[in-house]
């Protein structure tokens, strides 16, 4: 009974001997708990290192008034979360519009400055100007309403004139009793028309004064962006600082657990262990957590300030721009199309494939069946079985090794 057992063992070993594609050392639901487990792990990992970021001291905000005068760049990516970078309040100050200072909504609350804008006089220099944009602000509502007004006049008008276009067909086409009159339709669309020329004479006087009054504050303008330069750096040498006591904070949980992973999965790879593959995924999420916080920390640091140098050099040189975008096809092509080639390059090998035609009992070379014969190919005359210089028994001829002693070939 032993011995049958012993038998039949042998043989399914000897079947899995190899390396048959079809083989899994791990099953399937073995892969589907590792990838469960490696999602999870990162959520909880993110949100614990997302937790760690709130533990020291976050800089200042910038008041909303800031925004029309600082110009951000790449390194201050991930620095506008929350109330660093709120649009929901509108700001007062907008250089870029026809006059430069929009008004704020009713319920909207005055600009809150930091201690930096406070420190560098940004808060001096915008109440110096209170006067004036107060004053551009409500002639600003009055042309806002003035505006509202013309759009119902300019409405009615339309209206009006459509009827009379009417009467004025019903007219020549001499159509008794028409719908409208003409007589007092003109009588009606004349007030209307220079109610609405008095209406667009007083918006445009009201622009005129808010063009007046923001010229006025062009100098202004100009002081507070030299002093949101000098505002915008000492943030950023806050924010630096900030994101290194995160960094090594973060660091203190990550970089431990990573490398314990990194030890315990060389260990257990040089012993060929199948639990191996556990630790494979384990390593590839401590592998996330140290790129997440290595980025975002030399991001700022360094790596931002490259590549906008290097965006601004492209953009600049237009065929340095298409030779880049070439090269990055090309290399698009090797890496996925590489990636295919290593994949059908490892299921194709050559003694893969004779493998499995051996054990489907067709020839390697002609995929012939092998039914009639055991030592050559019948139909290409390729040799199948030789006999083995150690135990002298038969072997296929593919094999590295004889199924019998286990001598191997050099």
């Amino acid at each position: 009974m032993f011995s049958f057992l012993k038998k039949k063992t042998g043989q399914a070993a000897g079947k899995d001997i190899g390396f048959e594609e079809r083989e899994r050392k791990t099953p399937i639901a073995g892969y589907v708990l590792l990838i469960a487990m490696t999602i999870v792990s990162l959520w909880l990992g993110f949100t614990a290192l997302s937790d760690l970021e709130n533990v020291p001291a976050k800089p200042q905000a910038l008041s909303s008034c800031s925004v029309p005068f600082i110009s951000y760049g790449w390194q201050d990516a991930w620095r506008f979360s929350g109330t660093y970078y709120e649009y929901s309040v509108k700001p007062v100050y907008s250089p870029e519009a026809a006059f430069p200072y929009q008004v704020r909504p009713p319920s909207a609350q005055p600009c809150v400055f930091s201690d930096i804008e406070t420190k560098r006089g940004v808060a001096g220099a915008f109440a110096q100007t209170k006067g004036t944009r107060d004053q551009i602000a409500n002639l600003q509502n009055q042309s806002n309403q003035k505006q509202n007004a013309l759009s119902q006049l300019d409405s009615q008008i339309n209206e009006l004139r459509r009827q009379y276009e009417l009467s004025i067909g019903e007219k020549g086409a001499k159509v008794s009793g028409g719908i409208y009159n003409i007589g007092e339709l003109q009588t009606k669309l004349k007030p209307f028309e220079e109610q609405k020329t008095a209406l667009v004479n007083e918006v445009a006087n009201i622009q005129n004064q808010i063009s007046a009054a923001s010229d006025q504050l062009k100098p202004f303008n100009e002081k507070l962006r030299a002093l949101y330069k000098e505002v915008l750096a000492d943030w950023r040498v806050q924010w630096r600082w900030y994101e290194l006591w995160a960094f090594l904070l973060q660091g203190l949980f990550v970089f431990p657990f990573f490398f314990i992973m990194l030890k315990t999965y060389f260990r257990l790879s040089a012993k060929n262990s199948p639990y191996t593959v556990i630790a494979t995924f384990t390593l590839a999420t401590a592998s996330i957590f140290v790129v997440k916080i290595a980025c975002v920390y030399f991001w700022s640091l360094l790596l931002a300030a490259i590549l906008e140098a290097l965006w601004d050099l492209i953009n600049r040189i237009q065929i340095l721009k298409s030779i880049i975008t070439y090269a990055g096809m090309l290399l698009t092509i090797v890496l996925f199309g590489g990636a295919v080639y290593l994949l059908q390059r490892k299921i194709f090998n050559p003694a893969r494939v004779a493998l499995r035609y051996l054990r489907d009992k067709r020839c390697p070379s002609c995929q012939f069946s092998l039914e009639l014969s055991k030592n050559f190919c019948p139909h290409c005359g390729e040799q199948i079985l030789e006999k083995c210089p150690k135990c002298h028994s038969a072997r296929f001829i593919r094999m590295a090794v004889c199924p019998h002693c286990g001598d191997r070939k050099t």
